[in-house]
């Protein structure tokens, strides 16, 4: 995140000169066409990157959106980096997905809000597949548990937390139109940011936690 101060429209300026950049992203052959489960869950992240990137100009004067935005994008880049750490943690995040739509259909179930029946007889099948959403259901890493394993605990701890005020609707004691201001001028640095670090660990797989610090400008915060 640059310490250099600029006006809401040099931002924008830049965010959109990234965003375009990131699109490029999209194209790259070794990607668009790999089989490879890291690729594949690349495009997804550079994907939604692009696409909450163009959503920013559409709200750039909401205090709400931005910081909202600005914590989803921390959220698929931590995701995205830890994925790229093995073929291992890219396997197991994969896994994981299917557990969000078990974890949503065992509930309609359990609380009879939705019925599994025989297609041929009609028959209430519902207490015989239950246990079959569960087997779909695993633990998975949070988010945290992500940021620590892969050396960026401190961007976890910046970005992450406090942009969950805002998303959670914990901002009740705020805010006069200043305030708002003053708010939105940090968030869309870091939007750059976390949309230039994902075409940077896109070029180069190898990129360091400690590269990421830095180009966050976050490196010499104390702690891990």
């Amino acid at each position: 995140m640059s310490n250099v101060k600029k006006t809401r429209d040099q931002y924008l300026l830049e965010l959109r000169q990234t965003v375009d950049r990131l699109k490029a992203r999209l194209k790259l052959p070794g990607l668009a066409y790999s089989n490879e489960e890291q690729d594949k869950l690349v495009l997804h992240f550079i994907d939604r990157g692009v696409q909450i990137g163009e959503a920013c100009f559409r709200v750039a004067d909401l205090r709400t959106p931005i910081l909202v935005m600005s914590r989803v994008l921390c959220e698929d880049f931590l995701r995205m980096f830890w994925v790229l750490q093995s073929k291992d943690n890219a396997a197991n995040y994969a896994k994981s997905l299917a557990s969000e739509p078990a974890k949503i259909g065992r509930v309609h179930l359990t609380r009879g809000r939705a019925v599994l029946r025989r297609k041929t007889t009609g028959e209430d099948v519902t207490a015989a597949l239950l246990p079959e959403f569960g087997k779909l259901i695993v633990k998975k890493k949070t988010v945290e548990e992500m940021a620590v394993e892969a050396r960026l605990g401190k961007v976890y701890d910046v970005v992450y937390r406090l942009d969950s005020l805002e998303v959670h609707g914990n901002t009740f004691l705020r805010f006069s139109q200043a305030d708002d201001e003053m708010a939105l001028l940090p968030a869309f640095p870091a939007i750059i940011a976390f949309l230039e670090a994902e075409i940077l660990i896109t070029d180069n797989r190898t990129t360091t936690a400690d590269e990421i610090l830095r180009h966050m400008r976050i490196d010499k915060l104390g702690g891990e």
